[in-house]
């Protein structure tokens, strides 16, 4: 049985167990469509190690029927947020040209091309290329897979089926009795909008357990029980952020809710292994230090930069494995539409001013 006792052993479970993933799926899809990466992107922005993007399923659905307008609107669906707002980083939209409506690729789509053209994905024929190729996962896994004839309808179905090995895979409990009842709810409703305060509690207990693990306050954990339920809570956070809004952005770092993101993020998602030493670089002392001065950063906008810095230096210690809560965090640096409430007016246009000048909200350096 192995056991987590510090963040790099979740990086070195997390590594072997994204081999039965869909990321060379997705290059395949983008090299064989010819969309510019858009695939790719998909799953690198809303879950790429065993769950996948809705448009996924859509544009298999779209190829079995062959009813386009459906797909429209299943695209629409999925693309935009209550408020009507694209989500940001989505590289497909359905857009309106002379009184049709079409499948947009931003991703390979540019300003020079005439409003009629359409995404690679909109043509069925399409659907039916072929290709023989050997296909490596560079940056993540390092998994290859050597594909001999294989349309894209094909690696799509491929695709959506592999999406059950994570729920299967959560079968062992981590013996923490309310943490599993809340992942048990989180399971059970993954057809339906998530629910936050579930997804949140069950954040926090996780943490908990990790951080007095990591501490040697505890045994180290099961990485059967518990490495799989890592995964699904990072991929799960992709509905947290696209719930986001500017109101809730300029909060994020402050909050409750972004704060156990947060140490989720610094427990699971770097390398504090000291090669050749049994000391494993973790304290929650100074873990708990970061978070505290991220959430007494008045200004949103400077607390944002030192996550991505934060973020970016652990990348700069070979992570192999990516996370999808912490490419989603660093997007919450660029500044959200702008609210209908009146009384949100002035804050944006005074955010949307510094997000075009750090200097205005960067302190200036005391010069001796």
């Amino acid at each position: 049985m192995e056991k987590i006792k510090c963040p790099s052993d979740i990086l070195y479970e997390k590594e072997w167990r994204s081999a039965y993933g869909n990321r060379c799926n997705a290059i395949f899809l983008s090299d064989v469509m010819n969309d510019h990466e858009s695939m790719r992107k998909l799953f690198h922005s809303n879950g790429d190690t065993h769950s996948m993007s809705p448009l996924v399923g859509i544009f298999y659905d779209y190829y079995k029927d062959h009813d386009k307008e459906k797909m429209l609107d299943r695209v629409k669906e999925a693309t935009t947020d209550s408020s009507g707002h694209h989500y940001f980083g989505m590289p497909f939209s359905v857009e309106e040209y002379k009184g049709k409506r079409l499948l947009k690729d931003w991703s390979c789509l540019h300003s020079f091309y005439s409003g009629n053209d359409e995404s690679p994905w909109a043509y069925l024929k399409n659907y039916e290329e072929r290709a023989t190729v050997n296909i490596t996962d560079e940056f993540s896994s390092r998994q290859s897979i050597y594909y001999h004839n294989k349309s894209v309808a094909e690696v799509l179905k491929d695709t959506v089926e592999k999406t059950t090995f994570l729920e299967k895979q959560i079968e062992e409990p981590t013996n923490n009795k309310p943490l599993d009842l809340l992942l048990q709810n989180l399971q059970n409703n993954r057809d339906e909008k998530l629910h936050i305060p579930t997804y949140a509690k069950a954040l926090r207990l996780i943490n908990d357990d990790l951080t007095q693990a990591f501490d040697g306050k505890t045994e180290p954990l099961n990485a059967d029980a518990y490495v799989p339920v890592i995964i699904m809570l990072d991929e799960m956070s992709a509905d947290v952020f696209n719930q986001i809004d500017y109101k809730q952005q300029r909060t994020f770092h402050k909050s409750d809710l972004g704060q156990e993101m947060l140490r989720f993020s610094y427990l699971t998602t770097q390398n504090m292994f000291k090669k050749g030493n049994s000391y494993n670089g973790f304290s929650a002392d100074a873990m708990n230090a970061w978070l505290s001065d991220i959430k007494n950063t008045d200004l949103w906008q400077v607390a944002q930069r030192k996550i991505t810095e934060a973020i970016v230096e652990r990348w700069a210690h070979r992570v192999k494995v990516g996370s999808l809560l912490n490419n989603r965090m660093m997007e919450l640096a660029t500044i959200k539409p702008k609210p209908k409430e009146a009384m949100y007016a002035d804050y944006w246009q005074e955010d949307m001013k510094r997000s075009t000048y750090m200097n205005l909200y960067v302190k200036p350096q005391n010069i001796r």
